[in-house]
């Protein structure tokens, strides 16, 4: 009921970027913002080309003033679209969490991702190696034992455990070249 409310204490409408495909800023040429930006029906549209779309990036302060990066993400699960929030710690790649829902995924299976028991397990997660390359966070087949960068996909939801690991490393990709940036850098340094 308060989500509108919540929302403006820790998101300043200024400290939203929209990016392209390669990681650099976008500028918006007819005033459109990040806010704007449908990602579902830009991940939909076929005849959008990869060097066309957009990805929004929104900087947060939390209770504590810690900076907080939001990526948005999209793909396409079992029987329809997926979607999430990835938050970045300040570090810009160590996740602080994740939230995912879907269209219509079944029930007890694919419906899963968007339990706890599911999006805890990328908590503190990174996404780069020891170097500083981007490494994508895995979905594995569960019961494997693997742990970083691998989080159990859902028994039962094989298709939908595959499309978040998709759109989260599809995304994620884009992100972390703007992270690693000198220009990404210096723009979330004003922000």
């Amino acid at each position: 009921a308060n989500a509108e409310v919540e929302f403006k204490k820790y998101v300043n409408l200024k400290d939203a970027v929209i990016l392209d495909y390669t990681g650099k800023e976008k500028k918006s040429e007819d005033g459109v913002s990040a806010f704007d930006v449908d990602i579902k029906k830009e991940f939909r549209d076929k005849t959008l080309a990869e060097k066309d779309k957009n990805y929004p990036l929104f900087v947060a302060k939390d209770k504590a003033k810690n900076t907080r990066y939001i990526i948005p993400v999209v793909g396409k699960g079992l029987w329809g679209p997926i979607w999430g929030y990835i938050c970045l710690k300040e570090d810009m790649t160590t996740i602080l969490g994740v939230s995912f829902d879907h269209k219509s995924e079944t029930p007890g299976l694919g419906a899963e991702i968007s339990k706890d028991f599911f999006s805890d397990q990328f908590i503190e997660k990174t996404i780069v190696d020891e170097t500083g390359n981007y490494t994508p966070v895995k979905v594995v087949k569960p019961g494997t034992g693997v742990t970083q960068p691998y989080v159990d996909g859902i028994s039962g939801g094989t298709f939908t455990s595959v499309g978040v690991d998709e759109m989260m490393n599809r995304t994620l990709s884009v992100y972390h070249k703007f992270f690693q940036n000198e220009s990404g850098k210096e723009l979330l340094t004003k922000i």
